[in-house]
C-alpha cells in the first residue's frame, strides 16, 4: 500500500503543478523512518489496529482483565452512544464497571439496560473478589475482598420514603448509592430547558462536589 499510497501522492503533486498550483517539494515519507511526529492515521485505520492487536492478544487480555479487583468501591454506568452503530440488534448499549482510580473490571456490549442482562459480569466479578452471593444476588454469604459500595447509574432507590429497605439497598453484595454524574443529571431535569442559568447552575453545582486534580 505504500507504493500505491507514494505513486498517488507523486501524481496529486503533479495535478496541482498542472494547474497553475504553487505546490512544496516534499518527499513522500517513509513509514520505517522514526522521525514521523507529523504523521497522523484516519481513525479508521486507528480503529482496525485496534481490533487486529485485540484479535491477535484476546486471550491475553481477557485473561489480564479477570486478574484485576477493585478495594474501596466500584461503579457502573450504561452507554447507547458507544454502540449505536454495532451491526445488528444484540448490541444496544454498552455496561462498564469501574474500580478504584477508574481502572476498568470489565466492559460488556448488551441488548438494554435491564438488569438480567448484568448477572453474567456481576456474578464472575463478585467471585473474581473472593465474594459468595446469597440467591437473591443482593446480599453475601461471604464477602470476600468486595468492596462495601457500588456507585450505580440507576435503581439506585425507589424516590418514595421507604423505598430504601433492605432489599433493594444491595447490589451484588455492595451498598447501592447513585453516582454524583446522574445526580446531577436527576437535578437538570428538574429545571427547565429554557432557563437563562440552567448551564451556569448545573455547571456551579459540578464545582461544588468535584475537584480537580493538577
Amino acid at each position: 500500500r505504500h507504493a500505491q499510497w507514494e505513486e498517488e501522492y507523486e501524481m496529486n503533486c503533479r495535478k496541482l503543478r498542472g494547474l497553475g498550483f504553487d505546490v512544496v517539494e516534499q518527499e513522500f515519507p517513509d513509514f520505517n523512518e522514526s522521525g514521523m511526529h507529523d504523521f497522523v492515521a484516519k481513525s479508521d485505520i486507528v480503529t482496525m489496529a485496534f481490533l487486529r492487536d485485540y484479535i491477535s492478544t484476546e486471550s491475553q487480555l481477557l485473561r489480564e482483565l479477570g486478574s484485576l479487583t477493585s478495594q474501596i468501591s466500584m461503579a457502573v454506568d450504561h452507554q447507547r452512544k458507544v454502540v449505536k452503530h454495532a451491526v445488528g440488534n444484540n448490541g444496544a448499549s454498552s455496561f462498564t464497571v469501574v474500580g478504584d482510580g477508574g481502572i476498568v473490571l470489565g466492559y460488556y456490549v448488551v441488548p438494554d439496560d435491564g438488569e438480567k442482562w448484568l448477572q453474567h459480569a456481576m456474578k464472575e466479578i463478585v467471585a473474581r473478589h473472593g465474594a459468595v452471593l446469597n440467591n437473591d444476588l443482593k446480599t453475601v454469604v461471604s464477602r470476600g475482598n468486595l468492596p462495601k459500595v457500588i456507585y450505580v447509574d440507576k435503581l439506585c432507590c425507589g424516590g418514595t420514603e421507604g423505598s430504601r429497605a433492605d432489599a433493594v439497598r444491595y447490589f451484588y453484595g455492595m451498598l447501592k448509592k447513585l453516582d454524583v454524574f446522574h445526580l446531577i443529571q436527576r437535578v437538570g431535569r428538574e429545571i427547565n430547558c429554557e432557563h437563562p442559568r440552567k448551564g451556569d447552575f448545573l455547571k456551579s453545582l459540578s464545582e461544588c462536589i468535584f475537584t480537580n486534580v493538577e
